[in-house]
């Protein structure tokens, strides 16, 4: 089973680049044409990992082992909060 992306890109040259090279290491990767199309397809798909163009990431996550939040922090999120959470965390 090939773990399936979406990559939110503006730039078409990067955008193709970044697609084609995580397609040849065995990924299934969607690239929709622009920030409306990929909304939707965040709601039509179950996406492994989402790969956002300059934009702060924060997993929110029934997994809430320390190593899980060490795994999401590691892998470059800015924030974790494991549910349930407090709204003012």
């Amino acid at each position: 089973m090939t773990l399936r992306l979406l990559v939110v890109e503006d730039s078409e040259r990067l955008r193709r680049s970044l697609s084609e090279g995580l397609r040849r290491s065995g990924f299934t990767v969607d690239v929709p044409g622009d920030r409306v199309a990929a909304l939707a397809q965040t709601r039509a798909e179950a996406y492994a990992v989402i790969v956002l163009d300059q934009t702060h990431a924060s997993i929110l996550s029934a997994k809430d082992q320390l190593p899980d939040r060490i795994a999401g922090l590691n892998l470059g999120a800015d924030d974790y909060l494991a549910k349930p959470y407090a709204f003012e965390e």
